[in-house]
This record gives C-alpha cells, structure tokens and sequence, in this order.
C-alpha cells in the first residue's frame, strides 16, 4: 500500500492510457456528436452528451448493452428534466447550490487544464523504454537487485508504535495487530502484507531499514511523511526484472502521473496564496 508507486493516484492516467477509455469511445461515441437524440421539453440532449455518460459508465465497469444505453437515456432525460424545473423554481440562487455548481465547475476546470496539458506533451515510447532502462540498471546490482515480502503497521505517533511492538513482544500475530492498530486503511481490507517490493520502492527511510533487517525480525518504530512504521521481513529474493512489455503500461501510467504532478508544482510554483 504505501509505496510511492502505490501512493500516487493512477485515475488520471487510467483514463489517458487505459484500453478501456478507448473501447468506450468507440462503442458510445456517435456518428454526429451535435445531433439530437432526444429533446426534453424542446432541449435537446445530444449524441455527445449520450456518448459521455455511456464512457462514464464503461469506464466504471458496465458492460455495453442496449438494456444499459436504455438506462442512461432514461437518467439524462429525467435529470434534464428535474434541472429545468429547477431553473424555473430558482433553485439554483440558493446559496448552498451556487456554491456546489462552483466547486464542480472548478474541479471540471483543474482537471480539464491538467489533461490538456498531457494530451499537448505526451509521454512518448522513447521516455517509456527509457524509464524502464534506467530501472532495470538500477536493479542489476546494490541493494535493490534484492527485493523484500514486507508487512508493516503504520500509526500516527511513536508512543503507538511502540505500544504494537510491545504486543508483538509477548506473542500477538503480526497481522492482528495491525488490523487494530495500523492508520493504514488497506490493512483493514487486505492485511499488513505488501505486495514484493525493492527498497527504493518504498517511501524513504524504509528501504534503509529493511536491508539491514533480518528475516521474522521487527523493526523499531520508523519515522516517514505518512506516519510511524513497524516492519517485518518476511521473505527476500533476487529480483528478476520483468520483460519490458511486461513493464510497459505500469511506468507509462507513472510517467504520466509525475508529469501530472510536474503542471501542479509549476502552476502552484506561479500561485499567489495568502491567507485573509
């Protein structure tokens, strides 16, 4: 869970680089994105708008059908129609909808800026399969031509993790312990197991302390960004790196995302804040 891989947010880069963004565009875009397919006391709904709540519910995992396509006309009907009524009571000068249509157009525009930013600067096979050279020269010798089965419990102060070490000392599972304790909230759903990790996969200073850890041992408490954290080597093994086709859509999708990041930072680098 709390590997910086798995720490960045992979939404943004699913929807960019993911087949199935592509197989939604393709069953649910229309012929003519400006024609009407219905209108709804003489507002027309589009095929682009049809198109976009078909990807939504693709994209979500619905399987295209024409009992689905069904489904979504009915809502957007029924919601045009709630939203004429709603523009007819005034509903929409009450303050606490002016302030829910602004924050929704805000999010709407942030996102919007941010992958058109992408689309104009893609990432391109070249950075991908260098991406994946450069990790696999890392990996080839030192510590990460090792890689670690770790579990970990995460709290949010030192007192708390001492106090799981305590209970780990007098015989409690490791697991237990950490579905009681731990901050983390994958612990409650998956337990405290990550998945094979290399040190400098994980956020820093754990990988320092899991090379030096011996196997079935646990670790003092350690410091990080995200809390106090407990470690426990399980297992170790050589790394044996994956093919790059193998490899290829999981570093685009981290590409994508630290460039994602990259816009963030130089907008906010230009940001004027200041508290009133």
């Amino acid at each position: 869970m709390l590997t910086q891989k798995t720490l960045l947010s992979c939404a943004l880069a699913t929807l960019l680089t993911s087949g199935l963004a592509q197989a939604a565009d393709e069953k649910a875009k229309p012929a003519s994105d400006s024609t009407a397919m219905v209108t709804v006391n003489k507002v027309a709904i589009s095929q682009a708008t049809f198109a976009d709540a078909m990807r939504d519910q693709l994209q979500r995992g619905a399987k295209d059908s024409e009992q689905l396509r069904s489904a979504v006309m009915d809502e957007l009907i029924v919601s045009e129609a709630l939203a004429q009524q709603a523009t007819k009571t005034k509903v929409a000068n009450n303050p606490d909808v002016k302030r829910a249509l602004a924050n929704a157009q805000r999010a709407i525009l942030a996102e919007a800026y941010v992958i058109q930013q992408l689309k104009d600067n893609p990432i391109t096979d070249a950075q991908v399969r260098a991406e994946y050279d450069r990790q696999i020269a890392m990996t080839k010798e030192g510590r990460n031509s090792i890689e670690y089965r770790i579990a970990q419990i995460v709290t949010k102060d030192e007192s708390s993790a001492k106090a799981a070490i305590a209970r780990l000392n007098v015989g409690e599972d490791f697991n237990a312990v950490a579905k009681a304790t731990s901050i983390d909230p994958e612990v409650a759903r998956s337990g405290a197991e990550l998945p094979w990790s290399l040190p400098d996969q994980l956020i820093p200073p754990l990988g320092d302390k899991v090379v030096g850890l011996a196997k079935g041992t646990v670790s003092e408490p350690v410091a990080t960004s995200v809390g106090f954290h407990v470690l426990k080597v399980l297992d170790s093994r050589p790394f044996k790196a994956p093919s790059f086709d193998e490899s290829k859509q999981g570093i685009r999708m981290a590409l994508v995302e630290r460039r994602k990041q990259d816009i963030i930072r130089g907008v906010m680098e230009k940001a004027e804040v200041k508290p009133n």
